[in-house]
């Protein structure tokens, strides 16, 4: 994993307070650290520019800034995060590994809430 600063939170809860989201430390877990998000967060599905390793989240908590691999020219939006042992989305979304365009890998936990 990696060192986060800040609280220990779960990926698929809202536990970070204030203007801060839960980063995942790998794809085989389902916790991360709660890290400063920018001064106002985008909402879920909100487009978004997928930030530098250290540089702040641009999404709330609960979400992250990334691109569907499926259609890259769509550009990042903030898209949940899901339990890929569970499947579980809400609004007709599907839960897919990090690569929209590949099945999870052993061992690989975290997911993200795609589009339909």
């Amino acid at each position: 994993g990696v060192c986060l600063p800040g609280a220990i939170c779960r990926l698929t809860q809202n536990h970070c307070e204030g203007a801060s989201a839960c980063v995942p430390d790998s794809t085989g877990s389902l916790v991360g650290g709660c890290q400063p998000t920018v001064e106002l967060p985008a909402p879920l599905g909100a487009a978004c520019e997928v930030p530098s390793p250290g540089e702040p989240s641009p999404c709330v908590d609960g979400t992250m800034c990334w691109l569907d691999f499926r259609a890259p020219l769509a550009g990042g939006r903030c898209l949940a995060f899901c339990d890929l042992s569970a499947r579980r989305c809400d609004g007709g979304a599907t839960c897919l590994p990090l690569d929209s365009r590949r099945a999870a890998a052993r061992d690989e936990l975290l997911g993200l809430c795609y589009p339909n």
